[in-house]
């Protein structure tokens, strides 16, 4: 049988009132109780939230209000999005695609920036393309295939940006 789904406590004004959210309520509620600054109080709200719930609401208030976390809310945070968690977190954050869209690595699409800019300027210099090619995949011990496909590719996108007028 499924689980019946939690009714989740009305929000209701800012994002963060002391009044309108549970968290912010808790955390002037843990403010004045343990005479801690409210910035302290929230902080440990927040991080309440992440590691005993795994719910992320309270941080992404603060965060929308251009708020900054605390050190320990972000050293925490920090650990969660690790490729690798430490295995005292009970969740981890990892992106993930909208509407199918697949989460890339940042680092392959300045990889192929590098690639393109390199093929280009061994073609500028006189080089011929198969052999910028060959010179490139070897510099990159990539196969000929990827660094053609990365060029044509980079050089077919410049295009278009270029006909838009981007």
């Amino acid at each position: 049988m499924a689980r019946k789904k939690k009714e989740t406590y009305a929000v209701e004004g800012p994002l963060w009132d002391i009044e309108g959210t549970p968290w912010g309520a808790e955390a002037a509620y843990r403010a004045e109780d343990e005479g801690v600054p409210l910035e302290e109080a929230r902080d440990a709200v927040i991080l309440r939230y992440l590691n005993r719930c795994g719910d992320t609401r309270p941080l992404q208030a603060l965060l929308a209000l251009g708020i900054c976390p605390g050190p320990n809310v972000l050293q925490f945070l920090s650990a969660m999005l690790a490729a690798e968690p430490s295995g005292a977190l009970r969740y981890r954050l990892k992106a993930h695609g909208i509407a199918g869209e697949k989460v890339r690595d940042g680092e392959i699409l300045w990889r192929n920036f590098i690639i393109a800019r390199r093929v280009k300027e061994m073609i500028d210099t006189g080089d011929k393309y198969d052999v910028a090619i060959r010179e490139v995949a070897d510099e990159m011990g990539l196969s000929l295939e990827t660094i053609r496909e990365i060029y044509d590719g980079g050089m077919r996108i410049a295009r278009e940006r270029l006909s838009k007028g981007d």
